[in-house]
């Protein structure tokens, strides 16, 4: 039970590792950022509308966050497409999304893609006029970059929209234009469609024998088209046959070959037989007690952990209660015993009035300066309102004229694990001092998103950044504290950084259900 218990751990832990994309409000590294949006994809083949577009919109805050102009243009195209199925004015939004920063990168292909997909939507909103203004604008496009591809079907839906508003003769030429792209390209599947609609513009106009002619091509054309996939069918089918007609073949000798030397064979078979099944067996159970005492291993370093965690917080708590309610309390008591002094006492020059009242500032800044750091290190707001809050606090104290931060979070309405929240309080506690210290920055946002996955965490700066791929070579204790802290959870962090480029964290821990 412990191995299977922590074969279906683990399984979870790589899933959310597969998936922290989609938990992240921020960038992370690209290869991820690929993953997700073919994760998606995979979705909305199967139908799976609503996991598609969560993960296309998450991917799309990525993209935004890096200002990937090219990959947000054909993200906004690829969410427009899922919800063409249920929302026509959202396919809208982002399908105009897509076809502005397509515009504004002048890209021809793309720009192409956007107009067929636009005039479409508008011939299924019977909007003949949109559909046609976007058709030809896909056209004039497809002709300027020379990408031809959707030219003949550009103009075969042209046409269509032309015949359902009852103006046959520009109908038939787009049919024509249609025709000529489709024999040129080879795309045989719209070309016969061109051939049936051009027949039955023909017919409307009363020119039966020519649309008899046209109806006759689609006829021919379509029967090839099935003829073909009936042959490809057919030949798929008899080199399985033969395939399989081989195999059989090959098992029948082998079947033979085998009576033939049965008797002679037998009991060296049993013997390799037994000898097998005895090495199967002695391998199972010992790859049986390695893994259970991996699992032992990492359930004593679980704890070992989570034990010096607990003792950290503990004597952080200890300090900051003896800060408080100790030093504090003393210095307060000589502020109000100094100031007075200085009420009941005469001076004889203005000199001694002015020093004892810097000695009285000096106590006050000095009770001041305990109770931010009893705070910092155990703060009341992570004790009664969560995690969210603590961050927001703990940043609501800096200097915003020197560093403004922008505090984003969603879906922390409720309490997380006590262990949880401690430990991403004091990673995100450290690289927010490590920006203050280290990155001359003047601006910081900060991210905060759980979902039933995990939570993500990002920290971004626009500073002076540095070398990530040196990160072994720093030896300060502050990365490697932000490291091992995220390993206790069982999450990951990445370092995305490089000179004058800013800094970004990006953090995920799982969520691991009972």
């Amino acid at each position: 039970m412990v191995i299977k218990r922590c074969l279906s751990i683990g399984f979870l832990l790589c899933f959310c590792f597969h998936l922290n994309a989609q938990q992240t409000e921020a960038p992370g590294p690209v290869d991820s950022m690929k993953a997700i949006e073919n994760l998606a994809a995979d979705y909305m083949k199967q139908h799976q509308t609503a996991k598609s577009i969560r993960l296309f919109r998450q991917v799309i805050i990525v993209a935004q966050h890096r200002l990937d102009k090219i990959s947000l243009a054909r993200l906004y195209a690829s969410l427009a497409t899922a919800y063409g199925g249920i929302s026509n004015d959202s396919f809208l939004v982002y399908q105009y999304r897509s076809f502005a920063l397509y515009k504004e990168l002048n890209n021809g292909k793309g720009l192409v893609f956007a107009c067929a997909n636009l005039g479409d939507m508008y011939k299924n909103l019977n909007e003949p006029d949109s559909a046609l203004y976007y058709y030809q604008q896909g056209i004039n496009y497809a002709n300027e970059t020379k990408f031809t591809t959707l030219t003949g079907k550009l103009f075969y839906n042209a046409g269509t929209v032309y015949h359902k508003i009852n103006k046959l003769r520009e109908a038939l030429q787009q049919e024509d234009s249609s025709i000529y792209y489709d024999q040129l390209a080879g795309d045989k599947l719209v070309l016969s469609r061109a051939f049936k609609e051009k027949s039955e513009i023909l017919y409307d106009l009363n020119e039966y024998k020519e649309g008899y002619s046209f109806f006759r091509d689609y006829s021919n054309l379509n029967d090839t088209i099935f003829r073909n996939n009936m042959q490809a069918g057919i030949t798929i089918a008899e080199t399985k046959y033969e395939t399989e007609k081989k195999e059989r073949k090959i098992e029948q000798q082998r079947f033979l070959g085998i009576i033939k030397k049965y008797w002679i064979a037998g009991i060296i078979l049993v013997l390799i037989s037994v000898l097998l099944l005895s090495l199967s067996y002695y391998k199972r159970f010992k790859l049986k007690n390695e893994k259970r005492l991996q699992a032992e291993t990492i359930r004593h370093q679980d704890l070992s952990a989570k034990a010096v965690l607990q003792a950290e917080e503990n004597e952080r708590k200890r300090i900051a209660a003896e800060l408080h309610d100790g030093v504090g309390q003393l210095m307060s008591a000589a502020k109000m015993n100094l100031s007075s002094f200085e009420n009941k006492s005469t001076f004889k020059n203005k000199e001694d009035k002015l020093a004892l009242e810097k000695i009285i500032s000096l106590v006050d800044e000095s009770c001041k300066e305990v109770r931010s750091v009893s705070h910092n290190m155990m703060p009341n707001a992570l004790l009664k309102s969560g995690l969210s809050n603590a961050v927001k606090e703990f940043i609501d104290k800096i200097d915003h004229t020197v560093l403004k931060v922008n505090l984003y979070s969603e879906g922390l309405q409720s309490r997380l694990d006590t262990d949880v929240e401690t430990v991403l309080y004091r990673v995100i506690q450290e690289c927010v001092n490590n920006v203050i210290k280290h990155s001359q920055a003047n601006q910081l946002d900060i991210s905060l998103l759980k979902d039933n996955e995990g939570i993500a965490a990002t920290i971004e700066d626009n500073g002076k950044g540095f070398n990530a791929l040196q990160l072994q070579k720093f030896d300060g204790i502050g990365l490697k504290n932000i490291i091992a802290r995220i390993e206790y959870l069982h999450g990951t962090v990445d370092f995305d950084s490089s000179p004058g480029k800013g800094t970004l964290v990006a953090i995920h821990v799982p969520i691991i259900h009972s």
